[in-house]
Formats: structure tokens, sequence, C-alpha cells
């Protein structure tokens, strides 16, 4: 069974709703801010479904920036389409993590999806 590439379709639509982020899979050793990062985290498949665990971090220069970006995440998460391969998407976790190693605000969301592709 093949596997939607969920963090690369993610953080495309993320560049796009998001315009003016860095959208990365992993932290750049010079990050440039705003930023977010989508990676999976865990997971695994049966037969006809996978059921990736995806944990995104938001960076912004300020922590009501940062939550804002966040939540607009959120809601893209909420509304990813059925059609495009996307079965239950529940958020398991949305808080504000400060990063004391940048020196910025961040916020941490998680989710556990189930996905499918023909």
């Amino acid at each position: 069974m093949p596997r939607l590439n969920v963090q690369a379709d993610i953080r495309d639509r993320l560049a796009k709703a998001l315009p003016g982020f860095h959208v990365a899979v992993s932290v750049p050793e010079k990050r440039k801010y705003p930023l977010i990062v989508v990676r999976r985290s865990g997971g695994g498949r049966d037969k006809y479904l996978d059921f990736p665990t995806l944990t995104i971090l938001v960076w912004d220069t300020s922590e009501q920036k940062a939550f804002a970006a966040a939540e607009k995440v959120s809601d893209l998460m909420h509304q990813l389409p059925f059609l495009a391969g996307y079965g239950s998407i529940n958020e398991t976790s949305f808080y504000s993590d400060f990063d004391t190693d940048a020196g910025c605000p961040r916020w941490h969301l998680s989710y556990n999806l189930s996905t499918f592709k023909e």
C-alpha cells in the first residue's frame, strides 16, 4: 500500500497558507523567524490506512504572533480534505513552549491522523 507523504503535503499547504513563514522538516542551523517545522514523529499502518503522528513547531518573534500562527496551523489541520487522502484528524496537543535555546516564543502542536492513498 502506498503512503501519503503527510509531512511534505502539510509543509506545502502551510507554506501556501502562511506566506512569510519558513516551513521546514527540521530546524535549520541558521534560524529565520517566523519558522514552522513539520515532521512525522511516529505512527504505523495496516493494510489500508496509515496512522501518522505529526509534530508541528511554530516560532515567531512574539508570543502573540506565535500563538496566532499556531492557531492558523490548527485551523488548517482541521480542514484537511478527505479527497486528498485525509480521514480522521485528532489534535492531541496545543501549547506554548518557550524555546530557551533560541530565546524565542514557540508553540507545539501534535496530531494523530488516519490517511490513505490509492
